[in-house]
């Protein structure tokens, strides 16, 4: 069965060549990506399983959107990439709390500011930005626009938030918006901060 027109006809099918087709790329899948996964992520062969399983699965469902633009395979790879790396990131961040995200601590200065004076004054505006977010802010604002700072994607805000990701995306745009007019009244010129 060659991986593109006959494995392609016989998914559009069902009974037993479907059920070879399936199993050939769900292989073909777990062989081509889990040493990746596995060296780059440490992930075990269980969530390599899993993200070809569920692949598998989108591919069924989605078989009729399948334009042909690369090759069947090709598409596959992309459907169980973004798969792979949502999960990652979604473990990466599910022992994270937005309370500890938000702490005062939370983030600081660069290790690469060696020079005293640089420091200094690296440090007097971290103290300003400081003091604008946590007055000019509220505190849902706050919350995502820290989190959002210490990395976490839109999406896991919003699903900590019991949220939509575009709701996420228009409070942390709000939120930028009042920490830049809040620096500005403060006086900080951000043109001449950002060189």
């Amino acid at each position: 069965m060659t991986l593109d027109g006959d494995m392609l006809i016989s998914l559009r099918h069902t009974g037993p060549s479907r059920d070879q087709a399936f199993s050939q790329l769900r292989t073909k899948l777990v062989k081509s990506m889990g040493p990746k996964l596995k060296s780059t992520y440490g992930v075990d062969d269980a969530f390599v399983e899993d993200v070809a399983q569920e692949t598998m699965i989108i591919v069924l469902q989605k078989l009729n959107t399948f334009r042909g633009e690369s090759s069947l395979y090709t598409w596959v790879c992309s459907i169980a990439v973004r798969l792979a790396l949502g999960e990652i990131r979604r473990k990466r961040w599910s022992d994270q709390s937005l309370d500890a995200m938000c702490a005062d601590d939370a983030f600081g200065l660069p290790s690469t500011l060696a020079d005293f004076t640089d420091r200094i004054a690296a440090t007097e505006i971290l103290n300003i930005v400081k003091l604008s977010i946590n007055t000019a802010l509220t505190e849902k604002q706050r919350t995502a626009l820290l989190a959002e700072l210490y990395g976490l994607t839109t999406d896991e805000i919003a699903r900590r938030f019991h949220t939509t990701a575009g709701a996420i995306y228009k409070l942390t745009h709000d939120a930028r918006r009042a920490l830049l007019k809040d620096l500005r009244k403060k006086g900080f010129d951000m043109e001449a901060a950002l060189g």
